[in-house]
């Protein structure tokens, strides 16, 4: 059931940045917002895959804010 979600630890870690760092990004709108179950933020990793695919993509896709 979980094995699509990962801990800002292990986003973190993929990374090589703090988890500060995670919670700046997610502030920035950089990352999309983890799931928060009590204390824990969960990062549904399809969906960062994408946000990230789509950040990433070729000059012209990319949304203006």
């Amino acid at each position: 059931l979980l094995a699509d979600y990962a801990t800002r630890k292990t986003i973190a870690a993929e990374f090589d940045v703090s988890e500060r760092t995670i919670d700046r990004w997610v502030s920035l709108r950089l990352l999309p917002a983890p799931l928060k179950l009590g204390h824990t933020s969960l990062f549904h990793l399809p969906t960062l895959r994408k946000h990230l695919a789509e950040r990433c993509g070729p000059k012209g896709s990319r949304r203006r804010h």
